[in-house]
């Protein structure tokens, strides 16, 4: 008889919202019970949006002691922001602002420009396009409060506004 020993790089995250996940090879578990053997089960992050029937069991020393970790789809990916909790990010890139010479801040994502509209949970904001008013444009982004782009829409219905950097460094806009 063999015997295959497997190590697994598990380490628990506490995500932006306060919840703990087990993390194994790159993807996400939440805990879904207690098991009989005084221990806790964890399962998939995604059983539920994409079936996915991985899981895995922890004993009360924090071994894992049985799993099944066949995944049916990618992991999903997670950053580590200034907080030290780990957010959920299917594209990862950081938000950048320009402000303008009557000191409004836009952010701006892919020549697109967006206005502050509100909070969103976590101390994050909700960016909605500049053109929201004048073109009825529903594109939008929200942002940590570390400056990560967590979700956004970019379907707009208008070309990019243009805008000018001064000798100041301030913007104004030049154009539609």
């Amino acid at each position: 008889m063999v015997f295959t020993l497997i190590f697994l790089s598990a380490s628990y995250i506490t995500t932006s919202r306060g919840t703990t996940l087990l993390y194994i090879n790159e993807y996400t578990f939440c805990k879904n019970g207690n098991s009989r053997a005084s221990g806790i089960r964890y399962t998939c992050s995604c059983r539920l949006s994409k079936e996915c029937n991985a899981y895995a069991y922890v004993n009360k020393d924090e071994i894992i002691y049985k799993s099944y970790l066949e995944h049916n789809h990618p992991p999903t990916k997670y950053l580590k922001v200034s907080s030290g909790y780990y957010v959920a990010c299917k594209f990862v890139f950081a938000a950048s602002y320009i402000t303008l010479t009557r000191g409004t801040k836009l952010l701006m994502i892919n020549n697109f420009s967006y206005s502050l509209s509100g909070p969103i949970r976590d101390g994050g904001a909700r960016y909605t396009c500049s053109s929201y008013l004048s073109r009825r444009c529903k594109a939008f982004a929200h942002v940590s409060k570390d400056d990560v782009i967590l979700k956004f829409s970019t379907e707009h219905n208008h070309p990019p506004t243009k805008y000018m950097k001064t000798s100041s460094g301030l913007y104004i806009k030049v154009g539609n």
